[in-house]
């Protein structure tokens, strides 16, 4: 890799904080990765200096060893997650170190997120750091959560996103892949590989469309997504330039 990465590991019990370090360590050296880590035990130590890391290791259940009933809920892995992607860009890599399991349904809008249970594997941890390590040296791909899983879709490969009932679906040339992502996300990630949003419902590749007018676009592989009147006059500039 060429500029050093920088991972912030965030978790209130110590051994964790000991043992997470050491296999980053042991991962760095065996890719030969250039990078480097420093660990918080609490978010609000961590929230000015957000922007000077790449990837987060976040415990999510900072409140499992208060032992005062009376103290004030701690801030959860989740919530400063949000925090991350509300303050920087979306290809920061977030890490949720967590013991509840439905907690992962509940946060596929916050982006590029992977989640390991406690106690964590060795094993996880590499498989999620070497996740996050392809997703930025491969920007031709965009990462998404499916059936609970990272999968990496080529964005050249991809003709429209699509909103429906709430669901969000990825058109690819061979198959349509239901993923748990909002078109937001999708539509900051992808906007630089030539993607538009046509529509509120509507991410559409500009390359994979065949013809447009004002309330329609016909995408090469025979599909019709909607436009919008606001949208249409860039739309049309976009079009005639692709």
């Amino acid at each position: 890799m060429g500029e050093k990465m920088k991972i912030a590991i965030c978790d209130n019990e110590q051994v964790i904080l000991d043992e997470i370090s050491r296999e980053i360590e042991e991962y760095a050296n065996s890719q030969d990765f250039d990078l480097t880590y420093e660990t918080f035990k609490s978010y609000e130590s961590l929230t000015d200096r957000i922007d000077e890391f790449d990837l987060f290791v976040l415990d999510h259940n900072m409140d499992d060893f208060i032992i005062n009933p009376d103290e004030s809920p701690l801030m959860t892995g989740k919530e400063f997650a949000r925090i991350i992607r509300k303050s920087s860009d979306s290809k920061k890599g977030i890490i949720i170190l967590t013991a509840y399991h439905d907690i992962v349904y509940d946060t596929f809008d916050i982006g590029l997120v992977w989640f390991l249970r406690k106690p964590t594997s060795k094993e996880d941890l590499f498989k999620a750091l070497d996740n996050y390590f392809y997703s930025v040296t491969n920007s031709g791909s965009v990462a998404v959560n499916i059936n609970n899983e990272i999968h990496f879709v080529d964005t050249d490969k991809i003709h429209y996103i699509e909103v429906f009932h709430k669901d969000v679906f990825i058109h690819t040339d061979n198959e349509t892949l239901r993923c748990h992502k909002s078109i937001t996300e999708f539509e900051k990630e992808l906007t630089k590989f030539g993607f538009f949003r046509t529509h509120r419902s509507y991410l559409v590749n500009i390359s994979k469309i065949k013809s447009i007018n004002s309330k329609t676009a016909v995408m090469k592989n025979g599909d019709t997504v909607y436009t919008s009147e606001k949208n249409y006059a860039k739309l049309r500039e976009l079009f005639l330039e692709a």
